[in-house]
């Protein structure tokens, strides 16, 4: 960490093809604090038990853990911790119930509604239960809504709510030393996914247009002065403003790469789509990023009235004109 700053990484391990890891920042000041505690695994807390332990710090003593998104690599271990601490836990409003206990009739609805063959959603349920064991729920948590300031002895860190990966995905930064720890938001060697997310309305379930907030909170960022970024994956980022402009060209790019294809094809499911898009690269759990990359991409063109959507059958098929 340059400078000496009290921000600690610390890399834990995942039990996925990609991402490898996932990382942890402990931060040395009043309140001891953990961002993202990685899964509830007994690798990964032993990992994370003998780093602190290198700095002589017990978990026990964890008084604070905040949390980016209510995803599991990142939140899996954290009411373990709050077992052995009594930490205090806050995330973002939006992301609360991700943390809870899992929808899965959410889920169910959304493989479904994009047009997934029965027999491959059967295959991909158990890719779902297996997350379900590297956490536990959270009961005891402090939500915040916004943005927050969050004091500590000598410095205080910015919450920023930036959604897209996540409805609540929230950035902690550090305006003085020009630092974000940035979550999933933006990552040094793969582009973060835009994840299809379902709200409950008066007429039903409502998808969030999660490429529209990625992009909207990219440009955000790039409008802040940032000189290090502390990703939740991968090394830090050292030159943040030029890695921001090229993901943001990227999901522009692929939006329009989308557009010519359903142009081309007609309409489409979004798996139908996803197979001609994706091809033979669309294998196992891949299959649903895929099918949600093309979905979200497909939600902003309807956003923008370039493309409608109709439901058949209870599936989204999507077209030009």
């Amino acid at each position: 960490m340059p400078n000496n700053l009290p921000i600690i990484p610390i890399v834990l391990p995942l039990p996925f093809p990609s991402p490898e890891s996932v990382n942890a920042y402990l931060i040395e000041d009043d309140p001891l604090t953990l961002v993202d505690p990685g899964l509830k695994s007994s690798c990964s807390l032993e990992i994370l038990s003998r780093a602190l332990a290198n700095r002589g710090i017990a978990l026990q003593t964890i008084k604070r853990i905040l949390l980016t998104h209510g995803h599991v690599d990142h939140f899996g271990a954290a009411a373990e911790l709050q077992r052995q601490s009594g930490a205090e836990i806050l995330i973002h409003k939006e992301d609360l119930s991700k943390i809870a206990t899992p929808d899965e009739l959410v889920n169910e609805i959304y493989l479904y509604n994009a047009g997934i063959p029965s027999d491959v959603i059967n295959s991909l349920g158990k890719a779902y239960q297996m997350m379900n064991h590297y956490c536990d729920p959270i009961e005891d948590v402090t939500v915040f809504n916004g943005n927050r300031v969050l004091e500590f002895e000598h410095f205080s860190l910015q919450s920023l709510h930036l959604p897209g990966h996540s409805s609540g995905h929230a950035v902690f930064y550090w305006p003085e030393k020009r630092l974000l720890l940035s979550g999933d938001l933006v990552l040094p060697h793969i582009t973060t996914n835009p994840l299809v997310e379902y709200t409950t309305t008066p007429a039903g379930m409502k998808r969030s247009l999660s490429l529209g907030h990625m992009l909207a909170s990219l440009q955000q960022l790039a409008a802040m002065e940032i000189d290090l970024i502390l990703p939740g994956h991968g090394p830090q980022i050292k030159t943040p403003h030029d890695l921001i402009s090229s993901r943001i060209a990227f999901y522009q790019q692929r939006l329009e790469e989308i557009y010519v294809l359903l142009k081309s094809t007609g309409p489409q499911n979004p798996y139908q789509l996803a197979l001609v898009y994706f091809g033979e690269r669309m294998k196992g759990f891949d299959i649903i990023l895929a099918v949600n990359e093309i979905l979200v991409n497909l939600d902003l063109l309807v956003h923008q009235g370039r493309a409608f959507e109709k439901q058949v059958n209870g599936v989204s098929v999507f077209g030009v004109g």
